[in-house]
């Protein structure tokens, strides 16, 4: 049993290790470089920007979701969409309160890859 669970134990070890490594190999920024925010934004936002034209010819589909409906769109393949401003070095998400219109508020932009 103890040798299951050291056993186990080294093989997350080196899974996170491995994964770090690519990390650092492929995205040589300094994480601490960047601060992660959200951008609040209108619903229409993605189509007016020209952001989903742009995800769309790299064959991904978007969808806004709800906070409890985010771990269920993962589980069909959407991730939350992040997009990176050099300029101000931030990470941001695209999050839409929209009560006005009956929608949940709080949505989030998500993407699905629909072409491989």
């Amino acid at each position: 049993m103890i040798e299951t669970i050291i056993s186990a134990a080294g093989l997350v070890y080196t899974i996170g290790k491995d994964a770090w490594s690519y990390v650092k190999e492929n995205y040589p920024k300094k994480e601490a470089d960047y601060k992660e925010t959200s951008r609040i934004v209108e619903l229409n936002y993605p189509k007016e920007s020209g952001i989903e034209e742009a995800w769309k010819k790299k064959g991904y589909e978007l969808r806004w979701a709800a906070p409890q409906k985010i771990e269920s769109h993962k589980l069909k393949g959407y991730e939350i969409l992040y997009e990176i401003d050099e300029s101000k070095k931030e990470i941001f998400s695209l999050k839409c309160w929209n009560n006005d219109s009956g929608r949940p508020a709080d949505l989030t932009l998500m993407a699905k890859k629909t072409n491989p």
